[in-house]
């Protein structure tokens, strides 16, 4: 005669699995997680087993324990965000952002949040949502290397140069940011500012005198200019770097 039900055994292992975490017993731990689930599905064994492979054993198993608590109903704000950090650090941008925003209330106040959403938003291409997002962030950080990267990029590919302009050069103050300089250097050239592109340029290499991305780019610039013998120059240093990093 059976003198317990299903649920006392699921409560019971989920209660010896939660003994064995305090005494650090974590493959005991597991043994217990595991014939609760052999009973029932539940939200919280699929949570507690997505915890353990997350923060004990850096396993990515935790996603599929994560994934099927989501599916059972579960709301746990940690479980959305890790699973969407996951998706998003795999740049799987559409299941990330459907994870993100399912913070609702939760996004308003959380800067990280905003400012992937705004940077999934521009790797999926829809740059006045990445603006407006981004500009969401900067609201509540005005600095983050990121935030201001993919801002200047979201309002370049808008076409509103200005606006670019001032995202790039806080970067290039700040850090000299090499692709922010590139991005930059661009826009001065199709605003015809090829002065500008080259002082930027110079300014660079004289800080980092190893990239060969600048010096082709300047080659470009004194090539538009006519200055014939800086360009042979600068694209000899490229050729010159390029056969270093071979050897």
């Amino acid at each position: 005669k059976r003198i317990t039900s299903k649920k006392e055994n699921v409560d019971a292992y989920l209660m010896l699995a939660d003994i064995y975490m305090n005494e650090n017993d974590i493959s005991q731990a597991i043994k217990y997680l595991e014939r609760s689930l052999d009973i029932k599905r539940t939200k919280d064994a699929l949570i507690m087993l997505g915890d353990i492979y997350y923060d004990e054993l850096g396993d990515e198993k935790y996603v599929r324990f994560y994934e099927e608590a989501l599916e059972l109903g579960a709301d746990d704000v940690k479980v959305i965000l890790r699973l969407a950090d996951h998706y998003y650090l795999r740049e799987d941008y559409e299941k990330a952002r459907e994870l993100y925003l399912k913070l609702s209330g939760d996004v308003e106040s959380n800067y990280y949040v905003i400012r992937n959403l705004g940077i999934i938003y521009f790797k999926l291409s829809e740059y006045n949502e990445a603006v407006e997002w981004l500009e969401k962030a900067r609201s509540i950080k005005s600095f983050d290397t990121d935030l201001l990267f993919y801002l200047g990029r979201s309002y370049e590919a808008l076409g509103n140069y200005s606006e670019a302009e001032v995202c790039y050069s806080a970067l290039i103050r700040v850090n000299q940011h090499g692709e922010a300089v590139i991005h930059l250097a661009d826009i001065y050239v199709k605003q015809g500012r090829l002065s500008d592109a080259l002082s930027l340029l110079e300014s660079y290499v004289r800080s980092a005198p190893d990239d060969p991305k600048m010096w082709y780019r300047l080659a470009q610039i004194y090539n538009a200019l006519d200055m014939t013998d800086s360009a042979i120059s600068a694209l000899e240093r490229v050729i010159s770097l390029d056969e270093y990093h071979r050897d």
